[in-house]
């Protein structure tokens, strides 16, 4: 029994220490990922496809459709480029 006694006193101190209230829903994984769209459905093809590459407006169009359908994505303009177009830093 005594071998036992430091676990088992772990365990009551997790126990005590353990919220009351139970989390806020979270969506299932499938849920979410069903809501984030791919990037062949904003820019028109999928990255790595052969003689294609995305410029920078497609990026910029995919990253907006991004923080748009996700919270857990937000999107912050830091700057401005050398062509006067907007500099992001995506949060995820």
């Amino acid at each position: 029994m005594r071998a036992h006694l430091p676990a088992l006193l772990l365990l009551a101190a997790l126990a005590a220490c353990a919220p009351t209230q139970q989390p806020a829903a979270t969506p299932e994984p499938a849920q979410a990922a069903a809501a984030i769209p791919a990037p062949a459905d904003v820019i028109g093809f999928d990255p790595g496809e052969d003689y294609k590459l995305a410029n920078y407006g497609e990026l910029l169009a995919y990253y907006e459709a991004l923080a748009a359908a996700s919270d857990r994505v937000e999107m912050v303009e830091i700057g401005r480029t050398t062509r006067d177009l907007p500099m992001v830093l995506l949060y995820i």
